[in-house]
């Protein structure tokens, strides 16, 4: 989907530039879509040596955001809901950055067209810090079964590492013929390198 032209600043106080430090002392970014979906991210920090060797301390928050509209927006969601929100802390030169913070999905729910069931009671904390971003814990039930799903991925600077998780499934029941349903138990790993480490590898 694309944003329409509701993307507006609030309340920002100045920006400044001074002694080659750059300071934002605030900065509130609403942007909101066609169907009402909307998000509110709040900026501030500053960047030392902003003229020569820039070093950032900037702190990113996301606004609780409802994910009742999310359907409108994305073909194939008949029905969703949830609040997520979430925080990002961004410190170091441009070339060695360093994050931490977390995310979190509270009371989610999911139904895509062309599924036997929805997504339901979903609950997700994300966590980054010490060079990673990490799922500590993505549940959900799905129909009669449950999933879940641990796992992460490395970052360095701009750039992420392999990614690997573990999928749990419980009770799910699948169907294989008209009227007859299988119900299986998995556990299952994934890996996901980018593309580039695939290239070099190839």
């Amino acid at each position: 989907y694309t944003l329409s032209d509701t993307l507006s600043l609030h309340d920002a106080l100045p920006i400044t530039l001074a002694d080659n430090k750059l300071g934002v002392p605030g900065l509130r970014l609403e942007a909101r879509t066609a169907s009402g979906l909307s998000a509110v991210v709040i900026a501030q920090g500053k960047v030392d040596g902003a003229l020569t060797r820039p070093s950032l301390d900037v702190n990113v928050r996301v606004e609780p955001l409802s994910l009742a509209k999310l359907s409108a927006d994305i073909a194939g969601v008949e029905r969703a809901s949830g609040v997520v929100d979430a925080r990002l802390r961004v410190q170091g030169p441009p070339d060695a950055l360093q994050y931490s913070g977390n995310a979190r999905l509270k009371n989610g729910e999911l139904y895509v067209k062309g599924l036997p069931a929805g997504l339901t009671d979903v609950q997700v904390d994300i966590d980054v810090g010490a060079g990673d971003v990490r799922i500590k814990r993505a549940t959900a039930k799905f129909g009669t079964g449950t999933l879940s799903v641990t796992g992460g991925v490395p970052i360095h600077g701009t750039s992420f590492g392999t990614a690997t998780a573990t999928i749990v499934a419980r009770g799910v029941k699948v169907p294989v013929a008209d009227g007859v349903q299988l119900t299986a138990d998995a556990d299952l790993e994934m890996t996901l390198r980018p593309e580039a480490e695939d290239s070099e590898q190839r």
